[in-house]
């Protein structure tokens, strides 16, 4: 008997830091929008904790919406690259 086929669906997203083309930060509409994609995985790139999105730990705040708002598991696993502060800038596996 042959296994049976699993699909899964990956995604991959420059967040621009939660800013949107009308120039609002606005991560509970990323985490809609990624909940609208139906992507088993996203990677999410230019997640911030730095000056430029006002010192927000995005990649929290992220987890915390999706995980809310999720029928099952999600997970998020980040990738940091330092700036020499205490600012960062991420990458963001984020799986379900």
């Amino acid at each position: 008997m042959a296994p049976a086929e699993t699909t899964v669906t990956v995604t991959s997203v420059n967040i621009h830091r939660g800013q949107g083309t009308d120039g609002v930060l606005d991560l509970a509409r990323v985490a809609r929008v990624m909940r609208a994609s139906g992507a088993d995985i996203a990677d999410l790139q230019e997640v911030d904790r730095n000056k430029r999105s006002d010192w927000i730990d995005q990649a929290a705040e992220l987890a915390e919406l999706l995980v809310a708002t999720s029928p099952t598991s999600t997970s998020i696993h980040l990738t940091q690259r330092n700036r020499g502060d205490s600012s960062a800038m991420l990458s963001c596996l984020v799986t379900r």
